[in-house]
């Protein structure tokens, strides 16, 4: 048989995953693409914060025309509600639409701390995160020992990772499995 790239590429079960950052890729990497690696041949990544917005727009109308899923990631941030931050990435991107938009609230380091364990927690000599709903990036890191490197503690956070725990903690992450999953797997 004969088959062309295009045929190829459109026919290969594939996922990518937008994200904003360095510490959106390493909690993905660690703690998403392993579930998701069941439903797909092939999640990747494509990191939005380092491209321009025409780039962006460009890759999502590409895949919109060849049929390949994706999850849109976006931090809440200071946004009035998870409507209006949806509305401000269909208004910029345009080829997005609102279904595969995943709002993170606030930022991805909440999504950190919602999995932090007891043990690690006491190691790590941080706060008691049990609700991580409205935790910020400066929080998190204002209630963490100040003797350790930000990144250190994210990749050891996520050495111990209690995915669990983490789905009862923070709203948003719950979300992502029990609605967005049943949408990009369908």
């Amino acid at each position: 048989m004969n088959y062309s790239f295009k045929t190829l590429y459109n026919n290969m079960n594939q996922l990518y995953i937008f994200i904003e950052g360095p510490n959106d890729i390493r909690f993905f990497e660690i703690v998403i693409k392993p579930l998701l690696s069941e439903y797909f041949e092939c999640v990747q990544f494509y990191e939005y914060g380092t491209k321009t917005k025409k780039q962006v727009k460009t890759f999502l109308k590409a895949l919109n025309n060849m049929g390949i899923k994706y999850i849109f990631v976006k931090d809440f941030d200071s946004s009035p509600c998870i409507s209006k931050r949806k509305n401000d990435v269909i208004n910029k991107f345009t080829h997005c639409p609102n279904e595969l938009i995943q709002i993170v609230k606030v930022e991805i380091e909440s999504w950190y701390a919602a999995g932090i364990t007891d043990r690690l927690r006491k190691k790590i000599r941080c706060k008691d995160f049990s609700d991580c709903n409205k935790l910020t990036k400066d929080e998190f890191i204002n209630n963490i020992s100040t003797k350790h490197i930000l990144q250190d503690i994210l990749i050891e956070i996520l050495n111990d990772y209690d995915l669990e725990l983490a789905k009862k903690r923070n709203a948003t992450l719950n979300y992502l499995f029990v609605s967005m999953f049943n949408k990009v797997t369908a």
